[in-house]
C-alpha cells in the first residue's frame, strides 16, 4: 500500500478482510545459484530471416543485483553507453561503425548479465565494432574513469530513480520489488546514497574483474540472405 492514508485505519481494514483467511505453509526458499556450465568465452552467429540489420551482443557474467558491485556496474553502464557523450556512443556511433549502442547490468535475483549491444549499418564491420568495444573496456580497466564521468552517471541514475517515485503506484511497485528481490524495502532510501558513494576506483575494479573475454557470451545476429536458414556457426 502506498499513498496518503491513516496507518491505523489501514491495519484495521486489513485485519477485517484478511485476518479470517487461513494461512498456508510457507513455500521453500528458491535457490538462484547456478553452476558454471561452460568455461571461457562462447560465441555464436545466427542467420535471422526477420532481421533487418546485423546486431552484436556481448553478455558478461556478473553477480546478482544484491551484490555490492552492482552499484559500480550500474554507473559503468551509463559511462559506457548512456547518451551521446558516453564512451561507446563516441567510439561507435559518431564514427559510424554502429547506428546505436546500449549497455548495462540486468536486475536479477540470481546470477546476472551485463550486456552490451550494438546495431550495425548496412555492410557494417563486426570485427571493427567488437574491437572498438574491447578497446574502450580495456582503457577503463587500465586507466579508470574520471570523477566527472562518475558524477554525470550518478546524476543520470538519480533522475531515473526519482522519476520512478513520482506516483503512488511507482512507489508501491518499487517497494514490493525491493522486498521480494532483496528482502530490503528500505533500499528505496539507501540506493541513491550507496550509488553516490561509488568511486572511480570502484568502477575500474569491476571492469578489471568482470570484463574479460573468458567471462562473456557473444551472439551475432545477421539478416539471412536467400537460401540461408536459421542456425549458427
Amino acid at each position: 500500500m502506498a499513498g496518503r492514508f491513516d496507518p491505523g485505519d489501514a491495519r484495521a481494514l486489513i485485519a477485517k478482510y484478511y485476518a479470517p483467511i487461513a494461512s498456508k505453509p510457507v513455500p521453500p526458499a528458491v535457490t538462484f545459484d547456478e553452476p558454471t556450465i561452460f568455461p571461457g568465452e562462447r560465441r555464436k552467429t545466427l542467420q535471422d530471416p526477420l532481421a533487418r540489420q546485423t546486431q552484436y551482443v556481448a553478455s558478461y557474467r556478473v553477480p546478482p543485483s544484491s551484490d555490492p558491485d552492482n552499484y559500480a556496474l550500474n554507473l559503468l553502464g551509463d559511462i559506457l553507453s548512456y547518451g551521446k557523450t558516453s564512451r561507446l556512443y563516441q567510439a561507435l556511433v559518431e564514427s559510424e561503425k554502429a547506428v546505436s549502442v546500449s549497455g548495462g547490468p540486468l536486475e536479477q535475483r540470481g546470477p546476472a548479465l551485463f550486456t552490451i549491444s550494438a546495431d550495425l549499418p548496412a555492410k557494417g564491420d563486426i570485427a571493427a565494432v567488437e574491437a572498438a568495444i574491447d578497446a574502450e573496456i580495456a582503457r577503463i580497466a587500465k586507466d579508470g574513469v574520471t570523477p566527472d564521468e562518475v558524477a554525470t552517471a550518478y546524476a543520470q541514475e538519480r533522475v531515473g530513480w526519482i522519476r520512478g517515485l513520482q506516483s503512488a503506484m511507482g512507489r508501491a511497485n518499487l517497494l514490493g520489488q525491493l522486498a521480494v528481490y532483496y528482502h530490503e524495502p528500505d533500499r528505496i532510501n539507501t540506493f541513491l546514497p550507496k550509488l553516490e558513494a561509488v568511486t572511480p576506483a570502484d568502477i575500474q575494479r569491476v571492469a578489471q574483474k568482470y570484463f574479460v573475454p573468458a567471462n562473456r557470451i557473444v551472439v551475432i545476429t545477421e539478416p539471412a540472405t536467400t537460401g540461408d536458414a536459421k542456425g549458427g556457426a
